[in-house]
């Protein structure tokens, strides 16, 4: 099924006179010319390389002062640097995981490499915020 993608199409439709009409529809269809399969993601200490951070803008979520709070979020950086699938693991609200993830979703690497080539590879990170009151 190299050369097709499967698809599956569930329909619920009326009950008319005692009858369930419904469908349930699987069909193939030919990849998109050229379609290469999905790379292969590697988690970080399975490549000789990690993927090294070239830019970024430092994430400035909303956090009340004395406020300290954390996320853990994970990505992959695709063969070309950039970050995809960001994602939220561990949130600290929805006002700073939104700040966050924007912010990540920008940055650019330096891709991970395996065996002298550049692999996908999924980065999970936890992230602290905000300052500890002063005494």
């Amino acid at each position: 099924m190299d050369s097709t993608r499967m698809s599956l199409l569930s329909v619920s439709l009326l009950r008319l006179r005692g009858f369930v009409v419904g469908a349930t529809i699987l069909a193939t269809a030919p990849s998109p010319l050229g379609a290469a399969p999905p790379a292969k993601v590697y988690a970080e200490a399975e490549v000789d390389k990690a993927p090294r951070l070239l830019t970024h803008d430092a994430p400035k979520p909303p956090v009340t002062p004395g406020e300290v709070v954390s996320i853990t979020l994970s990505w992959t950086v695709s063969l070309e640097g950039a970050v995809e699938n960001a994602k939220v693991d561990a949130s600290a609200s929805p006002e700073v995981d939104a700040a966050v993830l924007t912010a990540v979703r920008a940055w650019r690497y330096e891709p991970g490499m395996k065996k002298g080539k550049a692999v996908a590879v999924r980065v999970v990170r936890k992230y602290s915020f905000g300052q500890y009151a002063k005494d």
